[in-house]
């Protein structure tokens, strides 16, 4: 399975990787400059100022670094991918962990609704 990455994204991910990413056996994509993997409060730290910074109207919603989780889950939801497939994208051991992020996908919920039978 793939995902799609727009192209000036994945030039700049390049980049980063060619001539800065720290040297290191990491299997994280984003280190720090000692080698090591970045912890998560690093993460939504970034993904907070980058949000603020685009001067993204997020209401009162979170903006740390789950929040590009539960977008990527529940878009994938929403593409029709099966709850597997995003727990492992996700990182996730299990689906069950993996449904905390994925939403409700209305329009495709209400094609499952049947007819309610009448007591006539």
């Amino acid at each position: 399975m793939s995902h799609k990455i727009l192209p000036h994204v994945g030039n700049a991910i390049t980049d980063y990787i060619l001539n800065e990413r720290p040297r290191g056996s990491s299997r994280l994509l984003f280190l720090k400059a000692d080698g090591m993997g970045l912890c998560s409060k690093s993460v939504s730290s970034v993904v907070r100022n980058a949000f603020l910074s685009c001067d993204i109207d997020i209401g009162k919603r979170k903006y740390g670094s789950h929040c590009l989780r539960y977008s990527l889950a529940t878009s994938m939801v929403n593409d029709g991918h099966s709850i597997f497939t995003i727990a492992n994208v996700l990182g996730q051991t299990s689906a069950e962990t993996a449904r905390l992020y994925s939403k409700v996908d209305i329009s495709r919920l209400s094609r499952c609704s049947l007819e309610v039978p009448s007591n006539e």
